[in-house]
């Protein structure tokens, strides 16, 4: 009888399938965010352009290649890490914005004015703000650019974590934004609000959005944020520079980056003042609670 081969042994799929606590809950906590909000959306009928089917086709991939090479090589933990965290990386902001547009069509009452009273309670004007950036086109570009960046950042930091970090700070990382990302949806969802840009006359994105939801629109959905209070964005600063809180050198270029992503929220991303308030307080909870689930060490 012919030796079968050690990729196709049950002892390799075994060892491929232990994996530490903290990587397993990871991946375990997006895969489950992500049934969620995919049946959530089709038993809900909503549609997003691009398809899922093509929204998947990078995130599988990754996540094929990652098992493979776990199968072969299932103690070497790097480009594990590295496949792994960039396949979840890559299927948690579909799922994400799959599930914020799931739990608007709840339709709560409008919480602009509540937003707006508190901005001015804080002595903040978004309309002055903006003007403000707009005169300076220096400023504008900066700002825009730091905006961006968090469609980068998690990639560049989960690298340099497999690389030169700990070995449970991919998994922090994850959980910490996943549940930020939850946070961030369900009190969005309880506080809806007109971002501050369509208060004050512009037509925006996010709104069109909003206001088709509200109208009935269940196909054909963008893949925009339309989250306004809390900032999920100022969440994602402040988590994309804890995490390298064991690493000085990148931490310190990650704080000046991400200083100039908090300064971009109000412009570039069109919200209230008080929407970062709302979004460090998520960060600092998210940070806590994984700190709980995953200790630094056992």
């Amino acid at each position: 009888m012919a030796a079968v081969p050690p990729l196709l042994s049950t002892g390799a799929y075994t060892r491929a399938l232990s994996l530490p606590a903290h990587d397993a809950m990871a991946i375990a906590g997006v895969g489950i965010l992500a049934i969620l909000a995919f049946s959530g959306s089709a038993l809900a009928g909503l549609s997003f352009n691009p398809p899922l089917h093509l929204m998947l086709l990078m995130p599988a991939v990754l996540g094929l290649l990652a098992f493979l090479y776990h199968l072969w090589q299932p103690r070497e933990n790097q480009l594990f890490q590295i496949l792994t965290y960039a396949a979840l990386w890559s299927l948690m902001p579909t799922a994400g914005t799959q599930l914020s547009f799931l739990a608007s069509t709840a339709n709560m009452p409008l919480q602009t004015d509540l937003l707006a009273a508190t901005d001015r309670m804080l002595g903040f004007s978004w309309i002055a703000w903006a003007k403000f950036v707009l005169a300076r086109p220096w400023l504008e570009w900066i700002t825009g650019q730091a905006y961006l960046s968090y469609a980068f950042q998690p990639y560049v930091a989960l690298v340099l974590i497999a690389l030169f970090g700990s070995a449970r700070r991919n998994a922090q990382f994850m959980i910490a934004t996943m549940i930020a990302l939850i946070m961030t949806i369900a009190v969005s969802t309880l506080l809806p609000a007109i971002e501050p840009a369509y208060f004050h006359g512009f037509i925006t994105p996010a709104w069109e959005a909003h206001e088709a939801l509200r109208a009935g629109q269940r196909t054909d959905l963008p893949y925009i944020g339309i989250i306004c209070f809390p900032s999920f964005h100022t969440a994602m600063a402040i988590l994309f520079t804890a995490v390298y809180r064991s690493m000085p050198m990148a931490f310190c270029l990650a704080l000046a980056l991400n200083a100039v992503m908090l300064v971009s929220v109000p412009f570039s991303g069109d919200h209230y003042l008080v929407d970062l308030v709302g979004g460090l307080v998520v960060s600092v909870i998210a940070i806590r609670l994984t700190l709980r689930l995953v200790p630094e060490a056992e």
